[in-house]
């Protein structure tokens, strides 16, 4: 299921409603009884099937999604990017050390 990215203020709006939904939140000061209350959880039985139908409608499944990558790019990118670039130059200086060009 593709999704319609929006505009830029948009998006921008959409992080922002998250992030004060983030910092409104109680649940850590929240004791387990009413935390169960405002989720309508049973702490022994869980969800009713109900609610699980529902949030299941409303939410879809909880699976990741599959990042489709070319794995040989991801690959030659473990091994030129970042610390790992400077670790293949030192060891062409330390080769170039050990037998100079010069002397052969």
């Amino acid at each position: 299921m593709k999704m319609k990215i929006g505009s830029e203020s948009q998006i921008k709006e959409k992080k922002s409603k998250q992030v004060e939904d983030l910092i409104q939140n109680d649940f850590h000061k929240l004791s387990f009884e009413d935390l169960s209350k405002r989720f309508s959880v049973s702490l022994t039985n869980g969800l009713e099937p109900e609610v699980a139908a529902n949030l299941l409608l409303k939410n879809g499944k909880n699976v990741l999604s599959q990042c489709h990558k070319n794995v040989f790019l991801k690959a030659i990118s473990y091994l030129f990017t970042g610390f790992c670039g400077i670790l293949w130059i030192a060891a062409i200086i330390c080769i170039l050390a050990w037998k100079p060009i010069v002397n052969v």
